[in-house]
């Protein structure tokens, strides 16, 4: 008998289920990948969605008549900033003093480390 050559034969070249099938073993993960993703992506945007409409009726609820007073606010957290900044200048001062004593003391110990290590004064002359 004669091979068939037809488009159904496996043996075409790029063709046959083979060919199919590893296609499919390629593709197939990352298309459950994707839907599942998909699926995900959903259920998120419907918890969003519900999200959203909650907190549009809280704000329907919210009397928008009212003012909102915010000069107070800022006048104290203006007094607040200025006062974080005097405690900060104030701060660095003390640092720079503590280091400055420090290094005082250092020398002073120094001086009278060498004053004590001195060899003993000799037998005066006569």
């Amino acid at each position: 008998s004669m091979p068939t050559s037809g488009p159904d034969s496996d043996d075409v070249v790029g063709g046959g289920a083979e060919l199919a099938d590893s296609i499919m073993s390629v593709l197939g993960p990352a298309i459950t990948a994707l839907d599942k993703q998909v699926l995900l992506t959903r259920h998120s945007q419907t918890a969003l969605g519900a999200r959203i409409e909650e907190v549009s009726s809280l704000l329907a609820s919210l009397p928008f008549d009212a003012p909102c007073e915010t000069e107070d606010v800022v006048r104290k957290l203006d007094d607040s900033q200025r006062r974080v900044v005097a405690c900060s200048s104030r701060l660095v001062a003390l640092v720079d003093r503590l280091g400055k004593l420090q290094r005082d003391i250092a020398r002073e110990k120094h001086a009278q480390t060498t004053v004590m290590n001195a060899p003993p004064p000799g037998p005066p002359k006569r």
